[in-house]
């Protein structure tokens, strides 16, 4: 907290198994915290081996997927009527249920998005060194910029930002500690040029002001 950014803790405490509202290590944070830091000198990035590699290679492949049948249905003339044969055979398809299905017999888990597809984290956001660090090269977008540009005017005016997903916002802004201080602004970055209808602007700030916060509405201009 000494830098005043805060990401999110994502594992589970021991003792603490079955709850879902304190959380600890690991801690994840967002592609504009570590971009703010990288910058700023306060951190050095480096690759970590992937835990679950060796004991990947060690199952083998994975066992065949099981495919998913439909219980006989009961005639509609009568119960306890045996079906035809046949009758209640699924057809086969190339999308829908069998797809998932199938990812999940065939992976031990599954990662599912929870931002933009633009700002999800492809492999040219990191790029090894010679001496063992790597090289961050996120942003790369002229939405991924912005959002940048603004996080890091809002730190440097002393406010504190945490993701706003809950509030339906970009980020929220706090005047402090967010243990210590509720958050006073809900922040979505927009493009500078932006046409915005009204139906949005007047549920950003009913959303808001629901939540005792006030609506800010950010862009980053190119400097002249």
């Amino acid at each position: 907290t000494v830098h005043r950014l805060i990401g999110a803790m994502l594992g589970g405490l021991p003792g603490y198994r079955q709850q879902d509202q304190v959380h600890g290590l690991p801690l994840q944070l967002s592609p504009e915290e570590v971009t703010l830091a990288v910058s700023r000198g306060w951190v050095t990035l480096y690759e970590a081996p992937d835990p679950l590699a060796d004991v990947t290679a060690d199952e083998g492949p994975a066992p065949p997927a099981r495919e998913a049948r439909r219980p006989p249905q009961a005639n509609r003339k009568g119960w306890g009527v045996k079906p035809k044969p046949g009758q209640g055979a699924k057809k086969a398809s190339s999308g829908g249920d069998d797809d998932v299905e199938r990812l999940l017999a065939n992976a031990s888990f599954v990662t599912v998005p929870l931002c933009e597809p633009d700002e999800v984290k492809e492999e040219g956001d990191v790029k090894e060194e010679g001496d063992g660090a790597v090289q961050w090269t996120y942003p790369r977008t002229a939405t991924q910029r912005a959002r940048c540009a603004v996080f890091a005017d809002l730190h440097d005016r002393g406010l504190t930002m945490t993701t706003g997903i809950k509030f339906g916002a970009d980020y929220l802004a706090y005047p402090g500690d967010p243990m210590a201080y509720h958050a006073g602004f809900c922040v979505r970055v927009l493009p500078d040029d932006a046409h915005m209808r009204c139906q949005h602007l007047s549920g950003w700030a009913r959303t808001a002001h629901g939540a005792r916060k006030n609506l800010v509405l950010a862009s980053a201009v190119a400097e002249p």
